[in-house]
């Protein structure tokens, strides 16, 4: 025999879907026209699971409170004679006429989340009908404060007691395993646990980052993690991390005059700019030796012309500066814990 027989209307289809998983995922059978195999007469078959079920929930919607949902209705109206009614709307519209004395589990708007209150209800409620019980009152969010509230208080006092007698017997932490007091023990750092501030300390410590542990320790010296954060500074690494900045470099330069004139000193001043590059270049590149630096670019700045007529022309040459555009390599150490 199913648990749960669910009503709806064809084009409810997708909204409805997740209500059926919700449903057995909270540990109820339920059957649908999905489950219908094929070659099988759907009306006699949905009417035979519909008689079946010890809970019918019909899913009020737009589409299934008017005229096209007339076998909605007549479901409905059979699980209301049997007393296995529970409906539910996902829309925002008013039961049809005869329906309206029950109250409807309010869906509107849930997306799926089978821990939100309004769907706890009506797995309860849909429960509570299988096993024969009065539906229980449905939780509101004010309500379930108030519970929550009250259990908190209630777990509050007994720690509290149990703070007094210095945690008698190692009851504490056999306490605070329970569903409910976790979170009173770690709001007043009992039972081992670590208060929300230790957990928060801790948690924004960057990884590898000793100054974080020695933060923490100061601050809790008996926390809950300080025997963990002492390992770890115990097993602190020194650690080179290398870098590259930019810098630059001025070497002297001298650019000869060539073996052969040019006609002009025009001519001959562009011939000793043009080989002024490569001459720095050489010069910049004897920076590399031994890894300190990395060349990136280099170029020539005069300085001084030298320039000097000859019979078939001019021959010019330079005093100057090589400018060596370099990365210079830094290594700095740092401590880290793992």
């Amino acid at each position: 025999m199913t648990d749960v027989f669910l009503s709806y209307k064809r084009e409810d289809e997708a909204r409805v879907a997740p209500i059926v998983e919700g449903l057995r995922a909270a540990g109820l059978s339920v059957w649908w026209d999905r489950d219908i195999p094929g070659g099988e007469s759907w009306r006699q078959t949905i009417g035979e699971h519909l008689e079946a079920a010890r809970c019918v929930i019909v899913v009020w919607s737009e589409t299934s409170v008017g005229p096209a949902g007339a076998f909605v209705h007549e479901e409905a109206g059979r699980a209301k004679a049997r007393g296995v009614l529970v409906p539910v709307r996902i829309d925002k519209v008013r039961e049809p006429f005869g329906f309206g004395e029950i109250q409807s589990v309010d869906l509107v708007g849930w997306r799926g989340n089978r821990r939100n209150v309004r769907f706890r209800n009506l797995a309860a409620a849909a429960k509570a009908v299988v096993e024969g019980k009065e539906r229980p009152q449905p939780l509101t969010p004010g309500r379930l404060a108030r519970l929550r509230a009250a259990w908190a208080g209630a777990c509050a006092a007994a720690l509290a007691v149990l703070g007094f007698v210095e945690d008698l017997a190692g009851l504490q932490e056999l306490l605070c395993k329970v569903p409910g007091v976790h979170a009173v023990c770690a709001s007043r750092g009992l039972g081992g646990l670590p208060t929300h501030e230790e957990e928060a300390l801790w948690a924004q410590r960057a990884p590898g980052d000793c100054e974080g542990l020695r933060t923490y320790l100061a601050r809790f010296p008996t926390g809950a993690y300080a025997e963990e954060a002492g390992r770890r500074l115990q097993a602190v690494t020194i650690v080179g991390e290398e870098s590259w900045t930019p810098e630059t470099h001025r070497e002297p330069l001298v650019v000869r005059a060539p073996l052969t004139a040019l006609p002009s000193d025009e001519a001959a001043r562009a011939d000793a700019l043009a080989r002024g590059p490569a001459e720095a270049r050489l010069i910049c590149e004897s920076l590399e030796t031994g890894g300190s630096f990395r060349l990136v670019a280099a170029t020539a700045e005069v300085r001084e012309w030298r320039c000097s007529p000859r019979a078939s022309g001019w021959v010019c040459g330079f005093d100057g500066q090589a400018v060596c555009q370099v990365e210079a390599r830094r290594v700095t150490e740092r401590q880290v814990c793992r």
